[in-house]
């Protein structure tokens, strides 16, 4: 919790003291919008195969809308929406193949893909 409210307030006064050209603070918004996303469908998943284990995605998920708000102007938030969208159902695919496909390998690989895109997500947050 504490790491958490760390990075939100570092994050929030790096964004408040510098203000990066426009389409900087889009693309930033638009990376936290996919990490957002992914951390949705990484919770919803968790629902569905084991509840107890969707609190962490949680808290990543509010994380990133966190920062969202902090990073992305007024007119780049429907964009952003847009995107934590897309992300949402692309990673829920990858689950989905994770844990459903038959192919033993294809399945290991979804895994692997979707491990990776959280990693990097979470090395966008200090003490990710």
């Amino acid at each position: 919790m504490v790491s958490s409210t760390k990075t939100i307030l570092v994050a929030a006064m790096l964004c408040t003291t510098f203000t990066p050209p426009a389409d900087a603070q889009e693309n930033l918004s638009q990376t936290f919008a996919t990490c957002a996303g992914r951390f949705s469908a990484e919770r919803e998943h968790a629902w569905l195969v084991g509840p107890s284990q969707a609190a962490p995605f949680e808290k990543m998920r509010q994380t990133f809308l966190s920062l969202i708000e902090a990073s992305a102007p007024q007119a780049a938030r429907p964009e952003a929406l847009h995107q934590r969208i897309l992300s949402k159902h692309a990673h829920a695919h990858l689950l989905s193949q994770a844990t459903f496909q038959a192919d033993p390998s294809r399945a290991q690989m979804a895994r692997r893909i979707a491990a990776a895109h959280l990693a990097t997500c979470r090395s966008y947050l200090l003490g990710g």
